[in-house]
């Protein structure tokens, strides 16, 4: 025969249930709400800002080994916005073109 649960361990039991529902179903809502916010910020930027914007994520994407990580990068910044990730792009293109005359 099983022994009734107490109160605490139902709260308890209740809370670890919530807690795994948040880390397994909903921590897809909470990046959605995430990316959302990087791109209303984004779209609030004048095109001078979003173009010194793309230009400093360049810089830093130059400081990142080639692979995996810079991919990683530019997949997050085409989910805050397209015309970042195209930006970032041109920006680093003309970045390793340079270098590459200098």
């Amino acid at each position: 025969m099983k022994r009734p649960m107490s109160q605490e361990a139902r709260l308890a039991g209740d809370v670890a249930i919530q807690v795994r529902a948040l880390a397994a179903g909903r921590l897809h809502t909470i990046l959605t709400e995430h990316y959302t916010k990087a791109r209303c910020v984004f779209l609030s930027l004048s095109e001078g800002e979003r173009h010194r914007l793309a230009n400093a994520f360049a810089t830093k994407l130059e400081h990142i080994e080639p692979g995996p990580s810079r991919l990683r990068l530019m997949v997050h910044l085409g989910q805050i916005h397209g015309d970042l990730a195209s930006g970032v792009a041109r920006s680093f293109a003309a970045l390793a073109g340079a270098k590459a005359h200098a």
